[in-house]
């Protein structure tokens, strides 16, 4: 019903003589796009298609809202027709690639990421999605590799060091895994995630005092991390330090943490 009517109104236009190009109901789209009004952006690019049903730029800008306003396998489609149109047309499928990453799609993002990283291997961000992507189906050397690309490039990633950390403590390379959270800090002083994983890891090859620091860092950035204060606790425990870790199990459980009661219950009362 809906081409229905845009057709009905694409010819209405050219009968009164009013008719516009294709091009510029893509330029009226863009616009609405850069005022975030997408669905009236969606009407343009629609009439656009109309007028040309090979205007890959309007298939294209067409998926992007689609995919702002959550429908995620109409931006697939027109992200497909894009690229039946112009099959270089890179950005298309990294983007689709990322759809089909928020789909749980994940080897079909992979799939993507590397056409576009085929078409241009200097398209970094696409390293790090495919990264992102092999690490949620367990290829965890294969992400690793993608973000070594990445901090090749630009040593200042922060959140690549935290991601490639968390792939090499997935294949128990804890000692690397804390050098990446550790240069992750370096980077960024005020990284609370960085210090929490590495809290944890320091536990796991016996750096007890060091994990206690990065909890307690934790905390002076978030003083409502409850599982900083838990975490805590339960090392101050081991360390024969009642009050302490009863003084962090009540604090985590006042901030919401369940967990915590338990532990109170069988150590501090």
């Amino acid at each position: 019903m809906k081409k229905i009517i845009l057709l009905i109104a694409v010819v209405l236009i050219t009968l009164t003589g009013y008719s516009q190009s294709a091009k510029e109901y893509f330029e009226r789209g863009s616009r609405k796009i850069e005022k975030k009004d997408f669905k009236a952006a969606l009407a343009e690019f629609d009439i656009a298609i109309l007028i040309d049903s090979n205007y890959a730029d309007a298939y294209y800008n067409r998926a992007n809202a689609k995919y702002i306003l959550k429908d995620l396998e109409g931006a697939i489609a027109d992200y497909t027709k894009t690229i039946e149109i112009n099959p270089k047309y890179i950005m298309a499928y990294f983007y689709r690639g990322y759809v089909k990453n928020d789909l749980n799609d994940y080897r079909g993002a992979i799939e993507d990421y590397t056409k576009a990283i085929a078409i241009d291997s200097n398209l970094i961000e696409a390293y790090k999605c495919r990264g992102n992507a092999k690490w949620s189906i367990d290829d965890y050397k294969g992400a690793i590799a993608d973000y070594n690309v990445v901090l090749n490039v630009n040593t200042n990633d922060d959140r690549s060091y935290i991601n490639r950390g968390i792939a090499k403590e997935s294949i128990n390379d804890y000692k690397g895994a804390i050098e990446d959270f550790t240069k992750a800090i370096d980077i960024n002083p005020k990284y609370e995630d960085a210090y929490f994983r590495r809290g944890r890891l320091k536990v796991t090859i016996s750096e007890i005092e060091g994990a206690i620091a990065d909890y307690t860092k934790v905390i002076e950035l978030n003083s409502k991390n409850a599982k900083a204060y838990f975490y805590r606790g339960i090392i101050y425990y081991l360390l024969e330090k009642k009050d302490n870790a009863c003084n962090d199990f009540r604090k985590a459980l006042d901030l919401g943490l369940k967990e915590a009661e338990k532990a109170i219950k069988e150590n501090c009362e």
